[in-house]
Protein backbone atom coordinates (compact mmCIF):
# COMPACT_ATOMS: atom_id res chain seq x y z
CA UNK A 1 0.00 0.00 0.00
CA UNK A 2 1.50 3.47 -0.67
CA UNK A 3 1.68 6.16 1.96
CA UNK A 4 0.74 9.64 1.22
CA UNK A 5 3.24 12.24 0.75
CA UNK A 6 4.30 14.31 3.87
CA UNK A 7 2.91 17.69 4.13
CA UNK A 8 0.09 17.13 1.93
CA UNK A 9 -3.48 16.13 2.61
CA UNK A 10 -4.40 12.84 0.23
CA UNK A 11 -7.60 14.81 -0.81
CA UNK A 12 -5.52 17.71 -2.13
CA UNK A 13 -2.86 15.21 -3.55
CA UNK A 14 -2.88 15.62 -7.66
CA UNK A 15 -4.85 12.93 -9.51
CA UNK A 16 -3.51 11.16 -12.80
CA UNK A 17 -4.08 14.42 -15.12
CA UNK A 18 -6.02 11.92 -18.16
CA UNK A 19 -7.94 9.96 -16.00
CA UNK A 20 -7.74 5.91 -15.97
CA UNK A 21 -7.49 4.87 -19.31
CA UNK A 22 -6.43 2.14 -21.72
CA UNK A 23 -6.85 3.28 -24.50
CA UNK A 24 -3.97 5.22 -26.54
CA UNK A 25 -4.86 8.70 -28.25
CA UNK A 26 -3.89 10.65 -30.89
CA UNK A 27 -4.31 13.78 -33.04
CA UNK A 28 -5.60 13.83 -36.30
CA UNK A 29 -6.58 17.77 -36.47
CA UNK A 30 -9.10 20.31 -35.23
CA UNK A 31 -9.11 19.42 -31.86
CA UNK A 32 -9.92 15.70 -32.90
CA UNK A 33 -8.29 12.79 -31.66
CA UNK A 34 -8.19 8.60 -32.56
CA UNK A 35 -8.00 5.99 -30.79
CA UNK A 36 -5.13 3.48 -32.02
CA UNK A 37 -6.46 0.63 -30.65
CA UNK A 38 -10.16 1.34 -31.71
CA UNK A 39 -10.00 3.86 -34.53
CA UNK A 40 -12.67 6.28 -32.25
CA UNK A 41 -12.61 9.97 -32.97
CA UNK A 42 -13.39 12.33 -30.31
CA UNK A 43 -12.71 16.17 -29.75
CA UNK A 44 -10.51 16.61 -27.51
CA UNK A 45 -10.58 20.41 -25.59
CA UNK A 46 -6.93 19.96 -24.76
CA UNK A 47 -4.28 17.75 -26.48
CA UNK A 48 -1.05 18.58 -24.72
CA UNK A 49 2.44 18.64 -26.24
CA UNK A 50 4.87 16.23 -25.16
CA UNK A 51 6.61 18.89 -22.95
CA UNK A 52 3.53 19.36 -21.03
CA UNK A 53 2.57 15.83 -20.68
CA UNK A 54 6.34 15.42 -19.33
CA UNK A 55 5.31 18.09 -17.16
CA UNK A 56 2.04 16.57 -16.03
CA UNK A 57 3.44 13.58 -15.16
CA UNK A 58 6.08 14.61 -13.11
CA UNK A 59 3.42 16.77 -11.46
CA UNK A 60 1.77 13.34 -10.54
CA UNK A 61 5.11 12.07 -8.91
CA UNK A 62 6.97 14.46 -6.75
CA UNK A 63 5.43 17.67 -4.47
CA UNK A 64 7.22 20.82 -6.06
CA UNK A 65 7.73 20.82 -9.72
CA UNK A 66 9.35 23.75 -12.25
CA UNK A 67 8.36 24.17 -15.42
CA UNK A 68 10.42 26.38 -17.47
CA UNK A 69 11.68 27.15 -21.15
CA UNK A 70 11.73 29.58 -24.08
CA UNK A 71 9.47 32.21 -24.32
CA UNK A 72 6.24 30.67 -26.50
CA UNK A 73 6.78 26.85 -25.42
CA UNK A 74 2.96 27.32 -23.68
CA UNK A 75 3.77 27.49 -20.84
CA UNK A 76 1.19 29.05 -19.15
CA UNK A 77 -1.63 27.53 -21.57
CA UNK A 78 -0.67 24.17 -19.80
CA UNK A 79 -0.73 25.77 -16.60
CA UNK A 80 -4.29 27.37 -17.01
CA UNK A 81 -5.41 23.76 -18.76
CA UNK A 82 -4.06 21.76 -16.06
CA UNK A 83 -5.76 23.72 -13.75
CA UNK A 84 -9.11 23.76 -15.44
CA UNK A 85 -8.86 19.42 -15.43
CA UNK A 86 -8.41 19.53 -11.96
CA UNK A 87 -11.24 22.47 -10.98
CA UNK A 88 -13.55 19.91 -13.24
CA UNK A 89 -12.98 17.01 -11.38
CA UNK A 90 -12.24 18.18 -7.80
CA UNK A 91 -14.40 19.35 -5.09
CA UNK A 92 -14.26 23.04 -3.33
CA UNK A 93 -10.25 23.10 -5.50
CA UNK A 94 -9.31 26.58 -5.60
CA UNK A 95 -6.27 28.00 -8.24
CA UNK A 96 -4.77 30.99 -7.95
CA UNK A 97 -2.76 31.58 -11.37
CA UNK A 98 -0.02 34.63 -11.28
CA UNK A 99 1.81 36.19 -13.34
CA UNK A 100 5.40 38.48 -12.71
CA UNK A 101 3.07 41.51 -13.53
CA UNK A 102 -0.80 42.44 -14.00
CA UNK A 103 -0.29 42.91 -17.17
CA UNK A 104 1.40 39.77 -18.01
CA UNK A 105 -1.36 38.13 -16.44
CA UNK A 106 -4.25 40.20 -19.04
CA UNK A 107 -1.93 39.21 -22.18
CA UNK A 108 -2.13 35.45 -21.45
CA UNK A 109 -4.55 34.08 -18.97
CA UNK A 110 -7.48 36.92 -18.58
CA UNK A 111 -7.59 37.47 -22.74
CA UNK A 112 -7.92 33.89 -23.12
CA UNK A 113 -10.25 32.81 -20.01
CA UNK A 114 -13.73 34.15 -21.97
CA UNK A 115 -12.79 31.66 -25.01
CA UNK A 116 -12.09 28.83 -22.86
CA UNK A 117 -15.39 29.48 -21.03
CA UNK A 118 -16.87 28.62 -24.57
CA UNK A 119 -15.36 25.19 -24.52
CA UNK A 120 -15.92 24.20 -21.31
CA UNK A 121 -19.42 24.95 -20.52
CA UNK A 122 -20.42 21.46 -20.94
CA UNK A 123 -18.32 20.72 -17.63
CA UNK A 124 -20.54 23.19 -15.96
CA UNK A 125 -17.59 26.27 -16.19
CA UNK A 126 -18.53 30.01 -15.84
CA UNK A 127 -15.86 33.14 -16.21
CA UNK A 128 -17.25 35.84 -14.51
CA UNK A 129 -15.01 38.79 -16.30
CA UNK A 130 -15.86 41.67 -13.51
CA UNK A 131 -14.72 39.41 -10.97
CA UNK A 132 -12.00 37.90 -13.02
CA UNK A 133 -13.18 34.16 -11.76
CA UNK A 134 -13.79 30.77 -13.65
CA UNK A 135 -15.75 28.84 -11.16
CA UNK A 136 -16.97 25.21 -12.12
CA UNK A 137 -20.53 25.04 -10.73
CA UNK A 138 -20.43 21.32 -10.76
CA UNK A 139 -17.55 20.88 -8.45
CA UNK A 140 -17.82 24.18 -6.37
CA UNK A 141 -13.88 25.01 -7.64
CA UNK A 142 -12.26 27.99 -8.74
CA UNK A 143 -9.59 29.76 -10.22
CA UNK A 144 -8.74 33.60 -9.35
Amino acid sequence: MKTPRKGRPSSLRPRPAWGVTQKVWTACGNNKVICLSTGEIADWLFAPTPKQVEFFEQVQRVTYTLFGGLKGVTKSYALRWGSYMECARTPGLRVLLLRRTYGELESTHLLEMPLDEQRLKPLGAQYKQGDREFWFHATGSLIK
